[in-house]
This record gives C-alpha cells, sequence and structure tokens, in this order.
C-alpha cells in the first residue's frame, strides 16, 4: 500500500495525527455519517430503553429482567456496531491516506466483507486483553499495544482472524511504548472531553450534575440528552476508527517502507 514514496528511519507520533487529523477534515461527512449510522443510532435506542432504569428497576421482577436484558443485548449490539464501524470507515480512511476518496457506498460495499472476520478479532483479542488484565495490569497493556492494529490489518490485507492478530503482533513490535503513549493521549483527551460533556448533558437534560440517562427520572429532555450524547459517541468512534487506520499505515510504512500494492489491489 502505498502511502508515502520515502520510508521514514523512525516511527513518529505527530505523523500518526496529523494523517488522522487530514483524512478526517476530507471526509469528515460521510464518516461521521457511518459512525452516527452504524454507532450511535443503535446506542442511542437501547439507551432510550434504559432511560430512568436504576430508579424503576426494583419496581417489579419483570423490569428488572427487562432491563438486565436490555444491557446484555446492548453489549452484544456494541460488538456488531462496532465492527461494521470499524470495516467501513478504516476502509475508507486507508483510501484517503492513499490520496483516494471512496464514496459512502463504496466504503459500505468494501467493508461488509470484513465484518465477520472483524467480529472475531474483536472477540479474540478481547479475550486476551481480558485474560491479561485479570493477571497483571502491565501484561494487559502491553497485549493491547501489540493488537491494537489487527482490524486494519485485516480491511487492509485480508489475512484471517488469527493471521491479522499475528501480523499486529509483528508490525507493533518495537513501537510498542509509543503506541502506549498515543492511547494515553487519546484517554486522557477522552476523558477531559466526555467529562465536559457529561457534565453539560447531566445538568441540560438529565436533572443535575452526576446524572445520567440510567439515574434521571425519564423526563422528556432525558431522551434529548440521550440523542445528544449519541452525537458524541459517533465522533469519539470516527476519531479512533481512522486513527487506527494512521497508526497501521505509520507502523507498515516504517517496517516495510512504501508497498507497491495499492487499495485497488486490495480489494480487487
Amino acid at each position: 500500500m502505498t502511502f508515502v514514496r520515502e520510508r521514514p528511519e523512525k516511527f513518529d507520533l505527530g505523523r500518526v495525527v496529523s494523517r488522522t487529523v487530514g483524512a478526517i477534515q476530507g471526509n469528515v461527512a460521510a464518516y461521521y455519517a457511518l459512525a452516527l449510522v452504524t454507532v450511535g443510532l443503535p446506542t442511542a435506542l437501547l439507551q432510550m430503553f434504559r432511560v430512568g432504569s436504576l430508579a424503576h428497576v426494583e419496581a417489579t421482577s419483570a423490569l428488572a429482567a427487562a432491563f438486565s436484558g436490555a444491557a446484555l443485548l446492548g453489549g452484544l449490539v456494541a460488538i456488531v456496531a462496532k465492527a461494521f464501524c470499524s470495516c467501513f470507515l478504516i476502509s475508507g480512511a486507508l483510501a484517503a491516506l492513499e490520496g483516494r476518496s471512496l464514496t459512502i457506498g463504496e466504503q459500505v460495499s468494501r467493508g461488509l466483507s470484513f465484518v465477520l472476520p472483524v467480529i472475531g478479532i474483536q472477540i479474540l483479542s478481547g479475550l486476551a486483553m481480558g485474560a491479561t488484565f485479570v493477571l497483571l495490569i502491565v501484561p494487559g497493556l502491553i497485549v493491547m499495544c501489540m493488537l491494537s492494529v489487527a482490524i486494519p490489518a485485516e480491511v487492509a490485507e485480508r489475512t484471517g482472524v488469527v493471521g491479522a492478530l499475528s501480523r499486529s503482533a509483528v508490525l507493533t513490535k518495537g513501537h510498542r511504548w509509543s503506541i502506549f503513549g498515543l492511547l494515553v493521549l487519546y484517554w486522557v483527551a477522552l476523558v477531559v472531553v466526555g467529562a465536559i460533556v457529561g457534565l453539560v448533558v447531566g445538568m441540560a437534560f438529565f436533572g443535575g450534575v452526576g446524572k445520567s440517562y440510567l439515574t434521571t427520572d425519564g423526563s422528556p429532555l432525558a431522551y434529548i440528552g440521550v440523542i445528544v450524547m449519541a452525537l458524541v459517541s459517533a465522533a469519539y468512534t470516527m476519531v479512533s476508527s481512522v486513527g487506527l487506520a494512521a497508526l497501521y499505515a505509520e507502523l507498515r510504512l516504517v517496517k516495510e517502507g512504501p508497498q507497491t500494492n495499492s487499495l485497488a489491489e486490495v480489494f480487487a
């Protein structure tokens, strides 16, 4: 894949951030629309069902069971929704990093073929990280960095589930501290922005500071708050998906130099 003409001497976090911003700037409408439909909409619908659930969950055993079922369904929907969103956005972002622009239809049609493998990658990587986090935090962080570009590796190279995990481990070797630093920067930004948004939305729509859609009284304003949070969640997902594509591009370029195969050949 030809991301640039020359092979850089070392991994550069600034270049990853710059490419992420550049790819989003040129395709923000398409990327955000896809993130909104695949992640924002299902999240909003499930949260609307659970508005005020903590305030009413003890009312009847039937309600308690319904809300527990909704929580489980929400987890499953999140996995599937993230898979669709990752496939669509990473397909588009990899093309953008080559200087090409895909329409929404092209991103969807090309991304659909990767949904099942990506779900498998999410499950296996989640189990691996969960198992290592149970033992110690540090091994869990190492595994997380090691498998961070498995999804873009699958989308770009069609390696299969196990092959994508192995490919990510190879590409990230020697750069995991840098990747960890990048993830920390993203988390800090996420926490800061999330705290500000949560404070404003809690006060404006959920009834006060510290309130959420789970603890609100179920007023009509709460449903508006859920929609606002879904809009913000879609933006988070857009940035993280495009960022993973840019990270993969940087790692592959540093490790292997400019590639001869283009995105068109990958999807042929």
